[in-house]
């Protein structure tokens, strides 16, 4: 949500109306060949999270009530700031991470 909405210039609403279809991609095209992957990297750290929470909070709070999945992110949102918050400023430019949030040196 927060990289559609950096810089895709999708609203949160937005995003949201596609989450069906992405995740059934997502079940059709990803996860039956986790298992049969040579390799498998997890790239996540985590610091993660508590980059991504001033963001995904704002956007959060600006779904209005009543859209389809709104009850999943009002669950999401409490878990999410439990996780604290570090500064965007502080992320590594070569982060990995930078592809969400920007400002990264692989461009």
């Amino acid at each position: 949500m927060g990289r559609d909405y950096k810089f895709r210039g999708s609203d949160p609403q937005n995003t949201m109306s596609m989450w069906a279809n992405v995740r059934r991609g997502e079940l059709s095209y990803i996860s039956p060949f986790k298992d049969k992957a040579d390799f498998r990297f997890d790239t996540s750290f985590a610091y993660e999270l508590p980059v991504f929470n001033s963001t995904a909070t704002e956007l959060f709070r600006s779904v209005p009530e009543g859209i389809e999945r709104f009850e999943e992110l009002r669950r999401v949102l409490p878990a999410l700031q439990m996780f604290g918050h570090i500064p965007e400023e502080e992320v590594a430019p070569d982060a990995l991470i930078r592809e969400f949030i920007g400002g990264g040196i692989y461009g």
